[in-house]
């Protein structure tokens, strides 16, 4: 049984490497953007400590101290902005082949889902011709046998049941490829 065409199309985006990997480079570049950012910012640092002395003239004797000290990177001669419009521009890119890899992977599940629709209704007409060429070949034998039909006749007969046979089984062939590329698309 062929599950919904949503929940083929669900599953092959949940389970697409593909999508998971751009879904990753997409972080990735989120990452450098905000890198490039703070390379604008000032770097703070704070600094605390507990001093302990055996003086016996200082009172009290543990000293605590504490430093706070920032950083601020100096005009670098554009680097720093290019550095940033750089990682904007690789984020963008990054965000439109998810995208693109997104609705390939919609696309390639439609189309596999369509193809198992489509073997399935060809080897159901395949099946229904076979019979049907098999019924008349047994009819001409028949015929054949009481001599209202000729050997010519039965020969025509064969051949047909042998071409219905023949498109049968490319069906049924065609039919496991195509739900074995569907199961390729939505299984893990």
């Amino acid at each position: 049984k062929l599950p919904p065409l949503e929940d083929v199309v669900y599953d092959a985006l949940v389970n697409s490497e593909v999508i998971k990997i751009n879904h990753n480079l997409v972080a990735i570049s989120k990452d450098k953007i905000k890198i490039a950012m703070s390379r604008f910012l000032p770097q703070i640092s704070l600094d605390a400590g507990l001093v302990g002395t055996s003086v016996s003239y200082l009172n009290p004797q543990n000293i605590l101290f504490g430093a706070i000290t920032g950083f601020l990177s100096l005009f670098n001669g554009f680097k720093d902005v290019n550095e940033y419009k750089k990682a904007k521009l690789q984020s963008e890119a990054a965000y439109i082949q998810r995208e693109d890899a997104i609705m390939n992977t919609i696309i390639s599940a439609v189309n596999s889902y369509n193809n198992v629709q489509k073997s399935i209704e060809d080897k159901e007409l395949a099946d229904l011709n076979y019979n049907v060429a098999k019924k008349k070949f047994r009819q001409k034998e028949l015929e054949v046998e009481v001599g209202s039909a000729t050997d010519t006749d039965l020969l025509k007969a064969m051949s047909e049941l042998e071409k219905a046979e023949s498109i049968k089984l490319k069906t049924e062939y065609k039919y496991s490829v195509s739900v074995e590329t569907l199961k390729m698309l939505i299984e893990k």
